[in-house]
């Protein structure tokens, strides 16, 4: 949790649900007032405010909320310089997660698929709540495309993300 109470970070900057924006109301008078942002390494927006730096979708939710989030924030849209309140959902770690893109290990270009030497076939594999579920194994990618898609679409409801 963060020490910096949500009514100083409100006194000192406004947002902006419909575009993300954040705006320091120090300068608001003055006309120069767009908050400067920096990507981080992980491409996550971070915000100087109040001798520290937060990650922007945080500051969002702590001006709307008028409090620190108890658990994540997920980009719903996987954008993670996309900080419309719209875009923004309260999760666990385990549901953020499960909103997850393709992982740059993947080799078969599909989430959720590879492909299996000893059969010759590709391998759908979801995991969910610490267990691997089997999707089947399939000749057509497309096929198993659709399959992994469904079992995600099953298993994780709306934190499913189709890479």
């Amino acid at each position: 949790m963060s020490t910096v109470d949500p009514a100083v970070i409100a006194s000192l900057l406004s947002y902006c649900p419909q575009t993300g924006n954040f705006t320091r109301k120090r300068y608001l008078q003055k006309g120069s007032s767009q908050v400067k942002t920096l990507a981080d390494h992980d491409g996550y927006l971070r915000i100087n405010v109040a001798g520290k730096t937060f990650k922007a979708h945080r500051l969002a939710w702590v001006i709307t909320h008028g409090e620190w989030p108890a658990m994540e924030i997920d980009h719903i849209n996987g954008d993670r310089a996309d900080n419309r309140l719209a875009n923004l959902r309260h999760c666990s770690r385990a549901e953020n997660c499960r909103n997850g893109g393709l992982r740059r290990t993947n080799k078969s270009g599909v989430k959720g698929v590879s492909w299996s030497g000893r059969r010759k076939k590709w391998h759908v594999q979801v995991a969910f709540n610490r267990k691997i579920h089997n999707g089947g194994m399939f000749s057509d990618i497309a096929e198993a495309e659709a399959a992994a898609v469904a079992l995600r679409e099953r298993l994780h409801g709306e934190f499913s993300n189709h890479g």
